[in-house]
């Protein structure tokens, strides 16, 4: 099981909000968040157990 790990997300020039991602977590960013918004999980001081984190983004434009 990977470990549980703090995500954080704020409003450029804002206050950032936490969220705790557990084993099997599933977050969405919007279409358009992350022009408006800075994320990041952060670096810990303790060792943390292994995680995997996959990203999904959309495939526009042409091709061949």
């Amino acid at each position: 099981m990977g470990s549980c790990r703090k995500f954080q997300i704020k409003a450029i020039g804002g206050r950032p909000t936490d969220f705790w991602l557990e084993h099997g977590s599933l977050l969405v960013m919007h279409p358009g968040c992350q022009s408006t918004h800075l994320h990041q999980v952060p670096k810990t001081n303790k060792v943390v157990s292994t995680r995997i984190n996959l990203t999904f983004r959309p495939h526009t434009g042409g091709g061949r």
